[in-house]
Order: structure tokens, then sequence, then C-alpha cells
């Protein structure tokens, strides 16, 4: 495999950001107009006609912040080490630390942005467990990579485009409701092709009518969205790959291999944790006594094929981002942290850690 610096440049990001202004534009220019109809002087009719398209930019305004996940929130000031953490973390990346950091009960992670400045980091209490003190410095160097990249700008000013033209188009299916997704959710779902207008009940003639006289402005719509997520494709698998080199710089060649590996065995962590639920034990225990026997046999049997590898229409697989990783230059680890501070940082995030999988626990129970 080519080396990620070698590969899709920064060209399709450009193309797709160049695609999106004319719908943000577009955005504006409602609202301008609803402005100039609401001005003094102006009928009541037009008066109207303004406030309908003020309500309408609105409606189709791109998100200021991605939507905050339900977890735990820290208290960065009563938690020096991790704070400290993560700003030793952000320096070897190139970027400055999040200003909120959240433990959840998702097995991921994700950078995020909040409001028109703020970064916001989140974890997965199953995932962090489930690292070693080196992989984790690498989970956190490869999210905040994707900050010091501008990754989650892009996705905000693409992904809200996307949500604009998802939006016409559900207006102009009358009877058909269109499906709510976030920007983010919609650069996941790029290139898939899939259709998230559901049909419903028929509304009589007349919605028949109106439906098949603003198909060819629907499909036109949906053309300029579909070329906008495949041109924006290509960017995302660039932007994952290189948040991994960013990971290599923070914690070294060997530590980010094996997050990469530990991330391929995640269904058996979570299987772990929900039979630790089922059988009333503490689900910490649990994960740590089946990432003990993660050993060499199993890593390699993973990386072979006997495991998941969950793969979406645009992001490369894990094992393709193992291979990247192994194929650039061998780094040694900028954040080396003692034993001592990672118990610190264990004591600190303990509170929010065991919050985090009561929520699990209690989830899990009412699913089944």
């Amino acid at each position: 495999m080519s080396h990620p610096d070698r590969s899709v440049g920064p060209l399709p990001t450009v193309v797709a950001v160049v695609l999106a202004t004319p719908v943000h534009l577009l955005t504006l220019a409602v609202a301008a107009l609803g402005v100039r109809l609401l001005w003094l002087g102006t009928p009541l009719a037009a008066k109207v006609a303004g406030l309908l398209c003020l309500l309408l930019a609105y409606a189709l305004r791109p998100a200021l912040g991605d939507r905050k996940p339900v977890g735990s929130e820290l208290d960065l000031k009563r938690c020096p080490q991790t704070a400290t953490l993560l700003r030793e973390v952000a320096a070897a990346v190139g970027t400055t630390a999040p200003g909120h950091v959240s433990l959840t009960t998702d097995p991921r992670a994700d950078a995020r942005l909040t409001g028109l400045s703020g970064r916001a980091l989140s974890i997965g209490a199953p995932l962090w467990l489930a690292l070693t003190g080196p992989e984790r410095v690498a989970l956190v160097g490869h999210q905040l990579g994707h900050l010091a990249r501008g990754d989650v700008w892009v996705r905000r000013y693409v992904g809200g485009a996307l949500h604009t033209l998802r939006g016409w188009e559900g207006m102009l299916a009358p009877y058909r409701p269109r499906l709510e997704m976030r920007p983010e959710d919609q650069i996941l779902a790029m290139s898939s092709g899939t259709d998230v207008q559901s049909p419903n009940a028929s509304a009589g003639i007349l919605g028949d009518i109106v439906s098949v006289l603003l198909w060819p402005l629907r499909v036109l719509l949906a053309g300029y969205r579909r070329l906008v997520e495949r041109v924006a494709a290509p960017s995302v698998r660039h932007e994952a790959l290189h948040a991994d080199l960013a990971a290599v710089r923070a914690a070294g060649t060997d530590a980010t291999v094996r997050l990469l590996e530990v991330l391929l065995a995640l269904p058996a962590v979570e299987t772990s944790a929900n039979r630790a639920v089922s059988t009333r034990s503490d689900i910490a225990t649990a994960i740590a006594q089946r990432m003990a026997a993660f050993d060499a046999g199993q890593r390699s049997a993973v990386r072979n094929g006997a495991g998941a590898d969950t793969v979406d229409a645009v992001h490369p697989s894990t094992r393709e981002r193992l291979a990247a990783v192994e194929s650039a230059p061998r780094a040694e680890p900028a954040v080396r942290v003692t034993t001592e501070r990672w118990t610190a940082i264990d004591q600190e995030l303990s509170a929010a850690v065991t919050k985090q999988l009561k929520r699990l626990a209690d989830d899990f129970r009412h699913a089944y």
C-alpha cells in the first residue's frame, strides 16, 4: 500500500469545499431575502414571505456544533494529570488540547467541534479500559490529529451542505418525510447511494401531482448531493490515515499498531462486557481479563481475518490502516507516561468510568 502522504492529496477536499460553498451561499441568500422582505415599508404579503424565508434558512442552516454525546464530562481543573496528558499529546501532533473531555458508553472515540471554536473529545469507557497506557496515548493522538489537520472543520462545512441539500430534497417530496441525519453521519454515509427518504402512505392525487412536477428539481438536488458525497469520500479516507500518522508521532509505531489490533478485537471486548452484565460480574474486571488473554496469537488471528473489521463506504479498513502505519518510517513515542502518572490518571477518571459502566449495564438490561 502507498504511504498516505503519496495517496489521495488535498484536491478532493478542496473540490468538496468548493462544491459545498454554493449551497451555503444559497442559504445565506434566502436569509438575506427574508430580511429584505421584512424591511419597513414592504406590504404585509411581503413580510409574511420574508418570515417564511427566514424560517426556511433557519431550518436548513449548517450546525454550529456536532451533537454532544451522552456521557460524563470531566472537570479538567480537578483532573490535572489528565489535562497534562492531553496537552502533551496535543503538542506532539501540533494542535491545542480540547477544552471538553467526556467519557461515554460508546466503544469508540471521537473529536468534534463545539460552538464556533470549541474543541471536544469523547472516549468510550470500555475502549479506554481495554487499552494499555501507550495505546491510550495513540488513541488520543489519532483523535487530536483530526483537530490538528482541520478535518473536523471540513467535516462540518461539507456535512452542513449535505444537511441542507437533504432538507431541500425532503421539502420537494411533499408526502415523503425526510429522515434526519447529523452532518457527520452524512459524511460517514458518503458514496453509499442510500436513499434516506422512505415513502409514506400516499397523500392523494394532489400529492402525486405535486411530486411529479417537482421531480426534475428533486433529481437535480439529489445528483448534486451525491456528487459532493463522492468527491469528499477520498478525502475522508485520507484524513483517517493521516490521523493514524499523528498517533504514531505521539505514541510511536508499536503502540499505534497495538491500538489498531485492539480495535479489530472490539467485538470480543463488547461481548465480555455484556456477559459480565448478564452474570452480574464487574465489567471492568471482565474487560481486563479479556485483554490479558489477547496475546500475540490472538493479535495475529484478528489481523489475518479472524475478527470483525467494520468498513463503511468511505473509511479505510482497520487492516488497511495497519498496513499504512507499518509502511511508514518507524517512530519512537514522543509522549511517555510513567506508571505513577497512569495511576493518578486512573484515579481522576475513576468516578466517570464507573458511572458509564453502570449506565452501560443498565442499557444492556433494558434492551434484553
